[in-house]
């Protein structure tokens, strides 16, 4: 499968492509001048270069170490299971929401990584009610990734997890599992409680004090679940 390749001008103006199966590409009838130019596959680590373009120096070569990374900046196609009515995970340009002072609805993605685009539950902006989840749950899962050759393999992600209003004390979570395809294991559990004032919030597991050495990693998947419990409170998360 090709490697997909972004090239950003300095005015913004964004070209992109994917690249044939043996990793040439093409960027047809761009303008010269200074670029970013991105590159990333699943089971690979991004690469980024700077370039000029003109007509002496048009060609870059990049080169994709072996790794798995995913800013959401280009989409590797996670998939997205709901029974929710609203505020299903999607992925784009977050809209930030208020409710009584605090961010509910994340209003930007992570400082540090590439793109500006993160999933969130509910992407309609307005007020803090009208897209966060409601009556179901909303599940988003990685794609597979193989950590058979990992000795101590470790996954680090960021999380936002928002839970207020309704009547009584806010009772949602967001779970985080990991599975191997046969056994899942939850990995850690976000409530009102341990949410860090709806912020970006920076986490990490290590694989082995849930998989031992010898289990099967080959078919490893993250999964973000979350939903509305009974009485409705306001619910949010971003990864």
């Amino acid at each position: 499968a090709g490697v997909a390749v972004v090239a950003q001008y300095s005015d913004g103006t964004i070209y992109s492509t994917v690249s044939n199966g043996d990793g040439t590409f093409i960027l047809n009838n761009i303008l010269e001048g200074d670029y970013q130019l991105f590159a990333g596959k699943w089971g690979y680590l991004h690469a980024v270069e700077l370039l000029t373009i003109n007509q002496t120096n048009n060609s870059v070569s990049l080169s994709l170490s072996e790794g798995y990374q995913d800013d959401f900046f280009f989409d590797f196609n996670w998939e997205i299971n709901n029974s929710a009515q609203t505020g299903m995970w999607e992925l784009g340009e977050p809209e930030g929401t208020i409710y009584e002072g605090n961010q509910s609805n994340p209003g930007m993605d992570v400082d540090g990584d590439l793109g500006i685009e993160c999933y969130v539950t509910g992407n309609g902006g307005g007020a803090a009610g009208t897209d966060d989840i409601d009556n179901g749950y909303t599940t988003l899962t990685s794609p597979t990734f193989d950590l058979s050759n990992y000795i101590a393999p470790a996954i680090s992600y960021q999380r936002w997890f928002a839970n207020s209003g309704g009547s009584g004390n806010p009772n949602d979570s967001l779970k985080v599992i990991l599975s191997n395809g046969a056994i899942q294991k939850i990995v850690e559990v976000v409530t009102a409680a341990t949410a860090n004032n709806n912020s970006w919030v920076t986490k990490q597991v290590l694989v082995n004090d849930y998989f031992p050495t010898t289990a099967n990693k080959s078919r490893m998947q993250l999964s973000f679940v979350i939903g509305d419990d009974a009485t409705g409170h306001l619910v949010e998360a971003g990864v």
